[in-house]
């Protein structure tokens, strides 16, 4: 299979400034906040500012798509933003609750792979997976219990925080199944293209 060089030439700031990469600067931005008001033990704030990263994620996805402000710094400045912000909660979380730990190496684990694939199947010259419904699932998952763990941690007790991070853990694990049988699939039909030409 042919492969195509990585031309970080797309990647130039001059040629990405755009509404929708502010919005993803933002939201990195908003990642060290996020730590510390959790840290200060301001967790009603920092659930504020979790939903507000989430929100600018939506309004940045739609700008792209309705002003036609798709750029290729964006298609990774956005992901980015994403992993950032869910590596750095859960990783908190494990300071106080270290029953977590299990589900930040579960998560890094998603991310480690994805990130493998994405840049393979760029080299390659293959269009990059998109979003699956097991991949939403799984981060819907992710914000739903870290933020359930950080307002009500008291309520649920030890074992409530482990029993959730436990299913989301379970869901990580199964996205990362689902993402990566979609790459070997893909790829595998693409060497079969490939051959089929020679």
């Amino acid at each position: 299979m042919k492969k195509s060089k990585l031309d970080l030439k797309r990647y130039a700031l001059k040629d990405n400034f755009s509404i929708p990469n502010l919005i993803s600067l933002f939201r990195l931005l908003l990642v060290p906040f996020i730590m510390w008001s959790y840290f200060v033990g301001k967790p009603y704030l920092a659930v504020v500012l979790i939903v507000i990263s989430g929100i600018s994620d939506g309004v940045d996805g739609y700008i792209a798509r309705r002003f036609n402000q798709k750029t290729e710094l964006g298609k990774v400045m956005d992901p980015l933003a994403d992993k950032v912000t869910q590596l750095a909660v859960a990783a908190i979380l494990c300071f106080v609750h270290p029953s977590i730990i299990p589900m930040l190496a579960c998560l890094l684990a998603k991310e480690l792979v994805t990130v493998f694939m994405g840049l393979r199947m760029m080299r390659e010259g293959l269009p990059i997976i998109p979003a699956k419904w097991y991949g939403k699932a799984s981060t819907i998952a992710f914000y739903v219990g870290v933020v359930a763990i950080m307002l009500f941690s008291p309520f649920l007790g030890n074992i409530g925080v482990a029993i959730l991070s436990g299913i989301v853990s379970l869901l990580l694990l199964i996205a990362t199944v689902g993402y990566w049988r979609e790459f070997d699939r893909l790829t595998k039909e693409a060497r079969a293209a490939a051959k089929s030409k020679e």
